[in-house]
């Protein structure tokens, strides 16, 4: 989308991954071919925080403002996403044309599809790939639009944090980034993959077919639909709720200390017992989201069944999600490590549990961009 010129060769640019619920910088170095991570900081954002409108960018300016100050990054430029509420995304089959004319073909496409008038949007685009209809082969295409007036607020909220926009880039394409990186063989490139990013207000499915993106989607279940659950069954306030949600995440399976009143002996047997009672549902309803992505991506590309999930995203602790994605997938389901292989020891970067590490995919992600990317975007 919004497209600078990168640093000079040293450290990288500041990956920026502003969510729903906190805000995530980290910066990487590259030395002798070996990544590790210089800086890093998360704010956390008030639990009542409108989504959208002017109180949302003057709280997203002070966070970002106040991790540049206390953190020890070098230099203040950032490669970002928009927030998932000021992108659209559409899949799309198009006839098979080169680069160039796939396009300005897009631009009409979404011009029509999607509401923009042509000089309204910032349009980008992935090819994901080949795709048999009858007896004609077309291309399969992720759109992925946003309006110049959120572009331009977006920019404005860095400007006035006292940051330099790099580039603007996609969810899919800095998850996809993240995880590119781990595919080192030639036979590594017919791998499928899926990555189920869970956040606050939504869930992102991203499936890989090698470095390419071949799916992406958008699931209207996140955290606060699990939170609204727990506290109307266990009739609690929702700030509560966060609270001994965000604890149980945190513990990672491990015991709780002796005596705090919420997870005690049978008291702490029974929440849990009521925790997943209200969550079952809701989880149910997010497998089989995902169970008809996972169709719909065999039935395009004919490819092979992948053998697990990988959970990203600042709800991929949740103590039931992976039990029951198993369950109802048959699919092992397990967290994904976006940091693998990087050296995380400097004592100043702020990421202090290896249990939170999957919340950093995208911002990891963004980090990368500039290197030579594995990702294949299709895009001219």
């Amino acid at each position: 989308m919004l497209r600078i010129p990168f640093l000079q060769p040293g450290c990288m640019p500041i990956g920026l991954d502003i969510g729903t619920s906190s805000i995530k910088m980290l910066q990487l170095a590259s030395r002798g071919g070996n990544l590790s991570v210089v800086a890093s900081g998360r704010y956390d954002l008030p639990v009542d925080i409108p989504i959208v409108g002017a109180d949302r960018q003057a709280l997203l300016t002070e966070g970002c403002r106040k991790l540049i100050e206390s953190c020890p990054f070098h230099g203040h430029r950032v490669i970002s996403i928009l927030p998932v509420a000021d992108m659209q995304y559409q899949n799309i089959r198009m006839p098979q044309m080169p680069p160039d004319e796939r396009r300005q073909a897009v631009q009409w496409e979404v011009s029509d599809r999607l509401g923009f008038g042509q000089t309204e949007a910032q349009i980008e685009h992935l090819h994901a790939g080949e795709v048999r209809q009858g007896d004609d082969v077309r291309d399969e295409i992720i759109l992925m639009a946003a309006s110049a007036d959120a572009v331009r607020d977006h920019v404005s909220m860095l400007t006035a944090a006292g940051l330099q926009p790099a580039a603007i880039d996609a969810v899919p394409v800095a998850l996809a980034r993240c995880f590119a990186r781990s595919l080192r063989r030639e036979s590594d490139h017919q791998v499928v993959r899926v990555f189920v990013d869970v956040g606050l207000t939504c869930s992102k499915v991203l499936i890989m077919r090698g470095p390419r993106v071949a799916f992406f989607k958008i699931i209207d279940i996140g955290g606060a639909k699990l939170n609204a659950a727990v506290a109307e069954h266990l009739d609690m306030s929702n700030e509560d709720v966060v609270e001994m949600r965000r604890r149980a995440m945190n513990s990672n399976g491990e015991d709780q200390t002796v005596g705090e009143p919420l997870f005690g002996s049978t008291r702490r047997e029974n929440v849990e017992r009521a925790m997943f009672d209200s969550v079952r549902p809701i989880l149910g309803d997010l497998a089989k989201e995902i169970g008809l992505c996972l169709r719909y991506f065999a039935v395009t590309f004919r490819g092979s069944r992948p053998d697990e999930i990988h959970l990203t995203g600042g709800e991929a602790h949740e103590p039931q999600l992976a039990k029951v994605l198993t369950e109802r997938l048959e699919l092992d389901v397990k967290p994904a490590d976006p940091l693998a292989n990087v050296d995380l020891s400097d004592s100043s970067i702020a990421i202090e549990r290896r249990g939170t590490l999957p919340e950093w995919s995208t911002a990891m992600g963004l980090a990368l961009r500039g290197l030579n990317s594995r990702v294949q975007r299709g895009a001219a």
